[in-house]
């Protein structure tokens, strides 16, 4: 199987996401060229968020088109965010107005990419790296923050957005040149010989009958299961249930103050007075979070997702509670000089355990969860959900900070971990080594 063309062009996607993300923050942090005024940035940066949770609920409505031209469509959007802050404007009102704008379509792109990558990989793997290639998709979240990061102190805002293109260029170019229909897709549209024709350049063989004819098999089987509506999917007490358990862990993945730590990285570390310079150290953040993140789809394999996510909620409390306790004797008037490197040193142990459960483990047991008829619809309400609880953690993070002190800040989100800890061991069914016939039927029947 042809993998190069899968690592290259459509795990780019989510890389994608965190360049956009990272680049506003940067454009806080060292706004050199940027024609909207820094005060202004600051004050609506956090919104992000809530422009991106809204639009993400649109994609679900052309979910079952063909997946190249969604994701085609998503990294056109995409390229909104890199544009924006360099359109001449007349006032800051008139920036503000473009920046509302691009988020927007930040926004689909982001939902787009989110609801469709995890599908068109599904429905071009092969089966045998299909779980390995999924697990990926983490990996270059975080490697779209180690780029911002490691680019946006040291450069202009013009360089920086130069760099940002890349990622969305290059899918462009491979969508355009290269990158073949989902097989599956052309045989719902009964095209046979244009999906032969995909699988042969996807498996880089001539005799793909096998599997053609297990995908009319899976055709058959997929119209014969209809598509829940939104109000049976809101009254349905097993599809409910699938909601609760995805969506409480992403509340508890967001509160566990992953990302509003990676959004203001920077601000976080010039408060510890590290010898580290807040720059080195947020790439050394970015660093370990990215390392961390290739041990988690062995240790997924070896030990069951439930597992790693207690560990992982467990680890995160530990050193979220550490770094509390040092903002608290730092507000105190505690002389902390020889354990400056305290606050580094948490961070980097709290993203290598937050990295191995919490981070990739919502998303895994959503295509576990969610099952082909409520799927669309689960997985656009999901990733809303998401970005909601991250525009409402990011608004609240920097008042409370300066007017509570960050220990506050930092023992709330300890004290989730722990109740998130609590509330996997007790209420998260485990599915380790369970097919997906048997996990449906124990969300649904409450049988193994």
């Amino acid at each position: 199987m042809n993998t190069n063309s899968l690592k290259n062009d459509d795990q780019m996607k989510p890389y994608m996401i965190n360049v956009q993300n990272k680049f506003e923050a940067f454009i806080q942090a060292s706004p050199k060229e940027c024609s909207v005024p820094v005060p202004l940035v600051m004050q609506y940066g956090s919104e992000e968020s809530v422009d991106t949770s809204a639009p993400s609920g649109i994609v679900e409505i052309d979910i079952h088109a063909t997946k190249r031209r969604n994701l085609f469509f998503s990294t056109v959007c995409g390229l909104a965010p890199s544009i924006a802050p360099h359109l001449p404007v007349g006032t800051a009102v008139d920036g503000i107005q473009i920046m509302y704008v691009a988020r927007f379509f930040s926004g689909i792109s982001v939902g787009c990419i989110f609801m469709v990558t995890p599908m068109y990989i599904a429905e071009i793997a092969d089966t045998r790296v299909r779980s390995a290639l999924g697990s990926l998709f983490t990996l270059f979240l975080i490697f779209g923050y180690l780029v911002e990061y490691s680019i946006g102190p040291y450069f202009s805002s013009t360089v920086l957005v130069l760099v940002s293109f890349i990622s969305p260029i290059t899918c462009l170019t491979i969508f355009c040149t290269v990158l073949p229909e989902s097989p599956l897709y052309l045989m719902g549209k009964g095209e046979r010989e244009a999906a032969t024709s995909a699988l042969q350049w996807l498996r880089r063989r001539e005799d793909v009958s096998d599997e053609i004819k297990e995908i009319e098999v899976s055709l058959e089987e997929s119209r014969t299961t209809d598509l829940v509506s939104w109000s049976q999917l809101l009254t349905t007490r097993g599809h409910l249930k699938c909601l609760y358990y995805v969506i409480t862990l992403i509340l508890f993945q967001q509160l566990s103050g992953v990302t509003v730590i990676l959004f203001y990285s920077e601000p976080i570390l010039k408060m510890t007075s590290s010898d580290l310079s807040p720059a080195v150290g947020t790439i050394l953040l970015a660093v370990v979070y990215m390392l961390a993140s290739f041990w988690a789809p062995g240790l997924t394999a070896k030990f069951g997702i439930k597992r790693l996510l207690v560990l992982s909620s467990i680890g995160c409390c530990f050193f979220l509670g550490a770094l509390a306790f040092y903002f608290y004797l730092d507000q105190v008037k505690v002389n902390l000089d020889s354990f400056k490197w305290v606050p580094v040193a948490c961070n980097v142990l709290y993203f290598s355990f937050h990295s191995i459960g919490l981070s990739s483990g919502p998303w895994a047991l959503m295509g576990e969860f969610y099952s082909p008829s409520i799927k669309a619809k689960s997985s656009a309400l999901t990733a809303s959900f998401c970005w909601m609880f991250v525009f409402i953690l990011s608004k609240l993070f920097p008042p409370i900070s300066i007017s509570l002190g960050p220990a506050i800040c930092f023992a709330v989100f300890s004290a989730f971990c722990f109740v998130c800890t609590l509330y996997i061991v007790i209420l998260l069914p485990d599915t380790s080594g369970m097919s997906l016939f048997q996990i449906q039927k124990l969300l649904y029947e409450g049988k193994k």
